[in-house]
């Protein structure tokens, strides 16, 4: 959507002031992945203003909160340290990072800080939260679809609607940027799984 705007759906305004961008920092993601995302994707969201907010939790249990590390239209860089760091947790717990199953790990890190800020910032109102899962995750998908809130979150997976599968995003990437684009995970886990940290984070209201 932002190297093609004929690819923006009709739900994002022409100008993009209705879209959000949201990253959940756990302090363990590859700085690999950060220096390519400040190196290609934040000057896109600078060219666009587009608005990009990141978000931490502050301690292992809900209650500790989040923190707003920035919420800019001008973003120049990631703060990839996060407050209270995953690695931390699995240290003090004596726990390692769940590889199959629900992954509460994922959730704790990254689904419940960027769940209580859509919460702060959209209140009771509806909106459309765009996931980049693809064509070979629809499991993956029909787990996060029964998460509506009640219809106030209205989920979508565009990556998924185009038929396209992680190979043909790398393809793009590499076509559009001139770069091969690695897997994006915390660094905890010892297989590099996908997290799509940009795609999977874009929220935008009607």
């Amino acid at each position: 959507m932002l190297t093609d705007p004929a690819a923006r759906p009709d739900t994002i305004a022409s100008d993009f002031s209705n879209l959000v961008v949201v990253i959940a920092q756990t302090g363990d993601e590859w700085s690999t992945t950060g220096r390519l995302v400040q190196h290609y994707v934040l000057p896109l969201l600078r060219k666009h203003n587009i608005r990009l907010v990141e978000v931490a939790r502050k301690g292992p249990t809900k209650k500790d909160g989040i923190a707003v590390l920035q919420d800019t239209r001008q973003p120049y860089r990631l703060h990839l340290d996060g407050v209270y760091k995953l690695s931390r947790e699995n240290r003090v717990t004596g726990t390692m990072p769940q590889l199959g199953g629900v992954r509460k790990c994922s959730q704790k890190a990254k689904g419940a800080p960027q769940d209580a800020w859509r919460t702060n910032e959209f209140g009771d109102r509806p909106y459309i939260h765009a996931i980049g899962f693809n064509v070979h995750e629809e499991t993956r998908i029909t787990r996060d679809s029964a998460y509506s809130m009640g219809g106030q979150r209205i989920p979508t997976y565009p990556i998924y609607e185009w038929g396209w599968s992680r190979q043909d995003c790398l393809d793009y990437l590499y076509r559009k940027l001139g770069v091969a684009w690695p897997k994006s995970c915390c660094d905890v886990f010892p297989i590099r799984y996908s997290c799509y940290m940009i795609l999977c984070c874009a929220s935008w209201r009607r």
